[in-house]
């Protein structure tokens, strides 16, 4: 259990058996319509840098990973299939990742929701590992051809994922949510 994937401030999302879910079933769009709120689909938006989002060095430790590690051994990876300047977003950034997007060509995470906010801005993603937005997500060979995905049936998937604390009550999570 955690914040929700998007509405953070209002729903918690549950994951049977992992930290996110990574594999997309076919669900309606009625949930997503009703929760969305603040969420708006822009036009793919194709900017020169790419960034990587990192999470934090706790979330990397879980993993069995180190940050320094992943981080270099992302842009090694980056630079064998694109020249564009790469931009290393910390988890701890204050300014708003909205601001780093304006001029990326995509957004590289291992797993983190700011790959949701991405793909809602029209910023292409590459994820990594366990990552939520891995159904829509290209890769890093790819980065030059990325494909650019049908965001929303991954975003009414999510919807039927997360939960506000009413519904968890009233045992809603445990119906067929997965």
């Amino acid at each position: 259990m955690d914040n929700g994937y998007f509405g953070r401030n209002k729903y918690f999302r549950i994951t049977k058996n992992a930290n996110q879910v990574t594999e997309l079933s076919v669900r309606t769009p009625d949930r997503f319509e009703k929760t969305k709120k603040n969420i708006q689909f822009r036009n793919w938006n194709r900017g020169r840098k790419v960034v990587i989002a990192l999470s934090t060095e706790h979330l990397y430790k879980f993993h069995g990973m180190d940050i320094k590690q992943y981080t270099d051994d992302t842009i090694a990876k980056i630079k064998q299939y694109t020249d564009r300047k790469i931009y290393v977003r910390p988890k701890e950034a204050t300014h708003p990742l909205e601001d780093d997007l304006k001029d990326a060509w995509c957004l590289v995470t291992h797993t983190s929701c700011a790959a949701l906010d991405a793909l809602q801005w029209g910023v292409p993603v590459i994820t990594t590992g366990e990552c939520c937005a891995k159904p829509v997500s290209g890769k890093i060979e790819d980065i030059e051809n990325l494909v650019l995905p049908d965001r929303e049936p991954l975003f009414w998937h999510l919807a039927w994922n997360q939960f506000t604390v009413n519904e968890l009550q009233e045992g809603l999570w445990c119906s067929d949510s997965s």
